[in-house]
């Protein structure tokens, strides 16, 4: 059965894969095991997240990384005069940008 719960997430469409967990979780709640239960609940609890994954097939880790790489910034920033040199040393870090030549080194060198 836990194969089964799976397949929920090879359905593209959402009406498909309601349908599918719906079938799961009736006989998650008919079959007497205590842990099938308790998990069936759950996952009914949280429906709408789950439903939000099958819909566009993201989670959070994309923010958690780029949550990483503004900290990078914030700490290589630091001492900076101002706001827009940390804006452009986020820039640069988040979107994995290498600077042009003719403009400051945003990474300053350390001895």
């Amino acid at each position: 059965m836990r194969d089964l719960l799976s397949d929920f997430y090879n359905y593209a469409h959402l009406a498909d894969a309601a349908e599918h967990f719906d079938y799961w979780y009736s006989w998650a709640r008919r079959c007497r095991l205590e842990p099938f239960e308790k998990l069936a609940k759950t996952l009914r609890e949280h429906w709408d997240g789950i439903a939000v994954y099958n819909k566009n097939y993201t989670t959070s880790a994309i923010i958690e990384n780029l949550n990483g790489r503004l900290r990078r910034a914030r700490q290589r920033a630091y001492g900076s005069r101002n706001f827009r040199n940390f804006h452009l040393i986020a820039y640069w870090i988040a979107g994995d940008l290498t600077p042009e030549s003719d403009l400051p080194n945003p990474f300053p060198v350390t001895f």
